[in-house]
């Protein structure tokens, strides 16, 4: 357990967690002759924060890299009455942000550059590889937000059974 980022020295105290590895993976579980009926199954991740290897029932299924998005998986051909099981790997944000900006190579100015320009935000102790992934920008620090530099599962990934269709985004104009 870790104490509150926002008393004492604590903040400083959990600089750590940005630069660890997390590995999370489920009990095995079983899954209802109901949903193994329909034609897709899809693995639906709301809140993967933000670089992880994910692994359905021991296979490699998603390499997430934004956390603010939704992914949908097919994994039908994965799904099982009995004995399924879900792992997440997840690379801390410091090394994976120092990842990307090694292959990004040096920050360049013209419009032809993919890579983001890192900037210092306003507190003074921010991280300066903060634009080389795609994570909320208050994780490295901000002025109303101390630097934690987390990562995990945010929310309650879901097996989602359809037959025809499935709407994900609707846009109305």
């Amino acid at each position: 357990l870790i104490g509150e980022p926002n008393y004492g020295a604590n903040q400083d105290l959990q600089q750590w967690i940005a630069q660890d590895d997390f590995n999370y993976a489920t009990a095995t579980f079983a899954l209802p002759a109901t949903l193994l009926a329909y034609r897709n199954v899809d693995l639906v991740l709301e809140g993967i924060d933000t670089i992880s290897a994910i692994t359905f029932n021991n296979q490699p299924v998603l390499n997430a890299r934004n956390m603010h998005r939704t992914y949908h998986v097919d994994v039908k051909a994965l799904v099982r009455s009995t004995g399924n099981s879900m792992a997440a790997n997840f690379t801390g944000p410091v090394p994976g942000s120092l990842a990307a900006q090694a292959a990004c190579g040096p920050i360049c100015g013209d419009a032809n550059c993919t890579c983001p320009h890192a900037w210092p935000g306003p507190a003074p102790d921010q991280m300066l590889i903060n634009g080389y992934i795609r994570k909320e920008q208050q994780s490295f620090g901000w002025d109303f937000a101390p630097t934690t530099g987390t990562s995990g599962i945010t929310k309650e990934p879901k097996l989602v059974g359809y037959d025809v269709a499935l709407i994900r985004d609707v846009v109305v104009t």
